[in-house]
């Protein structure tokens, strides 16, 4: 693996992290699963609403339009993409939550 491809799965998860320290330092009050669950699903909900959109448009578009399989390529990239987006905001939720329970904030 090449540095690039570190930095394209570190970027996301790190960027998560902060945004939990951000959530965290703006709702102190709220108790470290929530806080943890809303700063890890900032990124992903974006991601997984447009993996939705295109699996559904692609569904209901008619075989003529679609040509050789174009379709089904795109269907299952949108499913590809939104397992990623799951897989970060699982990853993110779990890094978010053990740090925040590791500085004593819960």
């Amino acid at each position: 693996m090449h540095i690039w491809d570190w930095l394209y799965l570190g970027l996301p998860i790190f960027l998560t992290i902060l945004l939990g320290f951000a959530v965290a330092g703006a709702r102190p009050n709220w108790p470290v699963w929530r806080s943890s669950l809303l700063s890890a699903a900032i990124l992903p909900v974006p991601i997984l609403a447009l993996c939705a959109w295109l699996f559904v448009s692609v569904l209901l578009s008619p075989a003529e339009k679609c040509g050789v399989d174009a379709c089904g390529m795109a269907a299952m990239a949108a499913m590809f993409v939104g397992s990623g987006a799951l897989a970060l905001f699982l990853i993110g939720w779990a890094l978010n939550f053990a740090i925040q329970k590791y500085l004593g904030r819960g």
